[in-house]
């Protein structure tokens, strides 16, 4: 499951849905192209496809929700084109799509959710995801270098930014820095 899902990254320049096409084509799968509520079925060796793929731009329609509700495939991907991660809807989108089994992915952020499998626990995860600086060490930790003093540091470790809409939620110094800087002055 990692080599189709997790190892995937979109290549820039090409829309989302072809890049992944050509990923699953790598890994020896055949894609069909569908005209109805699916955009792409991939197939391995089956006659019945293994991977349904959907492609969105900004939202999911409560009529894609019902059908991603209905359908049973061994994995159900919707892959978003728009980099805009709203933080306030996507929680809630994603625990559905979750519990679907259903997995996104979005342009520049990455897998939000695997099929059949939960990565977003928290508002939060979405939050740091969203936000290109951070990265989860091995321990499953967030973490991001502070862009004076360059050390790693945790999100206890930064102020949050006054801006509630703000793509990252904390700033771009740490603590330490930010009083040092202060304190100069």
């Amino acid at each position: 499951m990692k080599l189709l899902f997790e190892e995937f990254e979109a290549e820039e320049a090409v829309p989302i849905l072809v890049s992944y096409v050509n990923h699953l084509k790598g890994l020896g799968y055949s894609c069909e192209v569908d005209f109805g509520f699916w955009d792409v079925f991939a197939y391995k060796e089956e006659d019945e496809p293994e991977i349904a793929v959907l492609q969105v731009k900004n939202s999911l329609r409560k009529d894609q929700l019902y059908r991603l509700s209905r359908e049973s495939y061994k994995f159900k991907v919707i892959l978003a084109e728009s980099s805009d991660v709203n933080a306030f809807i996507m929680p809630s989108l994603t625990t559905f799509l979750a519990m679907l089994g259903v997995g996104m992915c979005v342009r520049d952020v990455g897998w939000v959710v695997l099929p059949n499998e939960s990565k977003i626990s928290s508002v939060k995860d979405l939050e740091f995801k969203a936000a290109k600086r951070w990265y989860r060490n091995k321990d499953g930790n967030w973490r991001k270098k502070c862009s004076k003093c360059g050390v790693e540091r945790g999100p206890d470790e930064f102020y949050p930014r006054n801006y509630p809409k703000a793509r990252d939620p904390y700033r771009h110094i740490c603590k330490e820095c930010f009083k040092e800087r202060y304190r100069a002055t």
